[in-house]
């Protein structure tokens, strides 16, 4: 929750995603959804303490995104962008490895996706060099979070679900890998499988 007096300005892009977001913050008053692009967003220099961009930062054109950023951001002002990144897990005992083989004979326009996944400490951050390239922002400071989350096998096709390179597939081609998916899990996984994430923050002033 924002603290008094502070106020915190949302932009979406989907009509019926800023609907959502409106009617999940409709409690806190501070908080403000505007259905638009940033790229559209008529900016507000030098009005904002903290710009935050979660998972989203790279579909903003980057001629614009980082001298826009900086434009809206008070002298004192911070960016904030992370990234979630599916990792490799002990915990997954090999789920990840084996779907990959009922993935390639039904989607295999998809092929550059099936490759081995990166053990946390493997995965680059590639946005520090980015942010600093800029000129527009001082030091970088890096953050890495690690975590596991459980799955049973609707839970998990519903994630799958929410996914585009899932919902752009025909219907049934989309029922087939799912049903096999969750096959795979209750059979061979007991009903459970888990996935590793890991979430990479950067936060940098704005000079």
């Amino acid at each position: 929750m924002a603290r008094r007096g502070y106020h915190l300005l949302c932009l979406e892009l989907g009509a019926n995603l800023a609907a959502v977001a409106r009617r999940n913050a409709r409690v806190y008053p501070q908080v403000q959804v505007q259905t638009v692009a940033f790229e559209d967003w008529p900016i507000e220099k030098g009005g904002f303490d903290l710009a935050l961009s979660a998972t989203a930062f790279h579909w903003i054109d980057p001629a614009i995104s980082y001298q826009k950023t900086a434009h809206a951001l008070k002298p004192s002002g911070a960016i904030a962008l992370c990234w979630h990144v599916h990792v490799q897990s002990e915990a997954s005992a090999g789920f990840f490895e084996e779907v990959q083989q009922i993935y390639r004979p039904l989607v295999p326009e998809q092929e550059e996706k099936y490759v081995p996944l990166l053990w946390p400490h493997e995965v680059a951050e590639p946005v520090k060099a980015e942010i600093e390239q800029t000129g527009l922002f001082g030091e970088v400071t890096v953050r890495r979070y690690r975590w596991d989350v459980t799955y049973d096998a609707a839970s998990y096709l519903r994630l799958l679900d929410t996914y585009s390179n899932h919902r752009v597939l025909e219907q049934p081609r989309h029922d087939r890998l799912f049903h096999e998916i969750a096959d795979l899990i209750t059979t061979r996984y007991h009903g459970r499988i888990t996935k590793g994430y890991l979430a990479i923050l950067y936060v940098a002033h704005r000079k």
